[in-house]
């Protein structure tokens, strides 16, 4: 068996939001059921590799809380039995993140991410409710709870960049840590159409952030890009470009596919992009290659054909890019003292989040 390195569940179809950029449709009433998620946890935990990533979203995964739990239960013992580091991450909007969602968020020790872009005006562009208002009150307020209660190296803000604010990176960027954050994860969102100008800030934007990074080194004032966590100790997380490796998602009816639920119309599409299913694993095709292979590049080519969703594409290039330079001169620099102290930090970072 192939080593699996990441598996995605999308819970449900269903969310207390309508986001702009997001094709789910909110009211076919699809949730995955346990069955189906165990076996998609056994298929991870089953193949080689000491570490395995387990992300749970949806959909609005707190809106099946006793599912989400359940899954979370078993995935912890599973890996447990099974001698593997486990990274348990769960995605949300944080509307829904009452005080018993945060205890036992608290309890669990899972890795929470949530989806947070700064300001209000950039945040409630794409992240509105079904009545039209932004979400942006309800889930800064949200935030401050959470943070009293939970440790801030379990939360990682997702933040979504739409090219219409690529421009608005340093000011939305800086709200973020003004929030509490220290951990980011720098998404962007396809299919809402990128300029060449909305590209060009984007790159501006980006290389403005990681200078807010060195800038926070040489001041003892830590901030870290989530990928940096996998990249400390993974070094197959440089250069895998494999989607079985770190891109393989179980769809809310058990099929197993490379593209994020979020950006396909699934009900349309489903029979194109799925590469398996819950009961009997992988196509051959998938489940007998390795990573980085000969075949990889144009494996990936004949996959990736729904139209639409290279608009954006660009911009994920520029990011992965511009972090790997950075990170590696970080490790080239590993023996000056503040940088030594960032990476032994970056370190500890995933020390508690693979338990």
């Amino acid at each position: 068996m192939k080593e699996i390195k990441k598996l995605k569940i999308a819970l449900t179809s269903s969310c207390t939001l309508r986001c702009n950029h997001c094709k789910i449709n909110k009211n076919s009433n699809l949730d995955i059921d346990l069955k189906k998620s165990i076996a998609g946890v056994d298929f991870l935990l089953s193949s080689p590799g000491a570490y395995k990533r387990l992300e749970l979203y949806g959909g609005e995964p707190f809106l099946r809380f006793s599912l989400l739990k359940e899954i979370s239960s078993y995935a912890r013992k599973k890996a447990k039995e099974k001698r593997k580091k486990l990274s348990l991450s769960i995605a949300t909007n944080a509307t829904l993140l009452d005080r018993e969602k945060i205890l036992w968020i608290k309890e669990i020790g899972a890795n929470i991410s949530i989806s947070f872009s700064g300001s209000e005006e950039s945040h409630n562009y794409n992240r509105k409710f079904a009545s039209g208002i932004g979400s942006h009150l309800i889930v800064s307020k949200n935030l401050k709870k959470l943070f009293k209660k939970v440790n801030k190296e379990y939360l990682v803000c997702l933040y979504c960049i739409d090219g219409a604010f690529a421009n608005k990176m340093r000011d939305d960027f800086n709200l973020i840590l003004k929030s509490g954050f220290r951990i980011v994860n720098v998404e962007c969102v396809s299919g809402r159409g990128w300029s060449q100008e909305n590209y060009s800030d984007f790159e501006y934007g980006f290389l403005w952030i990681l200078e807010k990074i060195r800038e926070g080194i040489e001041r003892g004032d830590f901030v870290f890009l989530e990928p940096f966590v996998e990249m400390i100790s993974d070094k197959k997380s440089w250069d895998y470009s494999c989607p079985a490796y770190r891109d393989l998602e179980m769809y809310p009816d058990g099929n197993y596919g490379f593209y994020p639920y979020a950006f396909v119309d699934y009900e349309k599409v489903k029979k194109k992009i799925s590469i398996g299913n819950w009961k009997n694993g992988l196509n051959k095709h998938y489940s007998s290659c390795f990573p980085n292979c000969l075949e990889c590049s144009t494996c990936c080519q004949k996959y990736y054909t729904l139209p639409g969703l290279s608009d954006g594409s660009y911009a994920y290039e520029l990011r992965s890019h511009m972090m790997k330079k950075f990170f590696f001169n970080l490790l080239r620099r590993r023996n000056e003292r503040k940088i030594d102290k960032y990476l032994n930090d970056l370190k500890k970072i995933r020390t508690i989040t693979y338990v």
